[in-house]
């Protein structure tokens, strides 16, 4: 099986969605309120990647495509609050390739085209343990903040790595 990184966009969104909403119902059971997750609906994940991914400039979103399958993706760019440091918004495996090394190629990759900045920043569900791990592997480390977003209802932790 070949495994393909590539820059995508909207034409993958319902990809995404599905992504997306897989990750939620099975990976984050126990992390999110079980009101938040069966909450989202595919109608509701569709609608948010679709918005996503025509109006993202100026972030970028990798697809990792196994086979010519969408079964992964990161979205990423410079931070809103800052702009002269890097931000990773979003990135998923679907649940049924988890633990193949995706997500670390997927990360790999969007640390490399973050070159240009001197950190990266993200925010991470602080119960997301498998999440945490991949980051800290990655030199990614908590700052001390945190936040609890309306739309989710559990405790994130921003987390941030120098870029060398």
């Amino acid at each position: 099986m070949l495994l393909e990184l590539e820059e995508i966009g909207s034409e993958n969104s319902g990809e995404m969605a599905e992504i997306f909403l897989s990750c939620l119902k099975i990976q984050y059971v126990g992390i999110l309120p079980a009101d938040v997750i069966d909450g989202f609906t595919l109608e509701k994940s569709s609608n948010l990647w679709l918005r996503s991914t025509t109006n993202f400039a100026p972030h970028k979103f990798i697809g990792a495509l196994l086979d010519h399958r969408l079964v992964g993706f990161g979205k990423y760019g410079p931070s809103a609050e800052d702009p002269s440091i890097g931000f990773l918004s979003s990135l998923y495996v679907s649940p049924s390739q988890a633990r193949q090394g995706i997500g670390r190629k997927l990360l790999e990759a969007i640390i490399s085209e973050l070159h240009g900045f001197s950190r990266i920043q993200l925010w991470v569900f602080a119960q997301n343990e498998a999440a945490i791990s991949l980051y800290a592997s990655f030199g990614f480390h908590p700052t001390g903040v945190t936040r609890v977003e309306e739309e989710w209802k559990a405790e994130q932790i921003q987390l941030e790595r120098k870029n060398i």
